[in-house]
């Protein structure tokens, strides 16, 4: 894990996110704890933007809560790092193992660095199962 000042270990202040969220820390971290479909392209967006919009040197995207994400979504989340990067951040992106081998299978590696986060994912959610958006 990568703290909002970029050193290793536990993030200090990390929110605790509860299946089926996302939630921006004080430190603009945003953290997902739920697997992201289309339906989540706008709370997506919208948590993207406030991450961008903090003062924070480094903007940290931690997916280590989830196991899918929808490739609408990957977009957004390249797009987002373009920006983060126009406006100076560091970006740091942390994947579970799954997500980290969609980002390598689809050669994201080569337009941004990431970390696979070994903690245990989320199960994935039954067909009946509405996440939050």
């Amino acid at each position: 894990m990568v703290n909002s000042e970029g050193a290793a270990g536990p993030r200090a202040g990390a929110p605790s996110v509860p299946a089926g969220a996302m939630c921006i820390s004080a430190h603009g971290v945003l953290v997902v704890g739920q697997n992201l479909s289309r339906a989540h392209l706008g709370a997506f967006k919208r948590c993207l933007d406030e991450v961008l919009a903090a003062p924070d040197k480094q903007m940290v995207l931690d997916f280590s809560g989830c196991l899918y994400v929808s490739s609408l979504l990957i977009g957004q989340l390249v797009d987002g790092i373009m920006r983060a990067r126009e406006r100076g951040k560091t970006v740091r992106v942390l994947a579970s193992p799954e997500v980290g081998r969609f980002f390598r299978t689809a050669q994201l590696d080569q337009l941004f660095a990431y970390a696979v986060e070994e903690k245990k994912a989320l199960p994935v959610p039954s067909p009946a199962t509405t996440l939050a958006k």
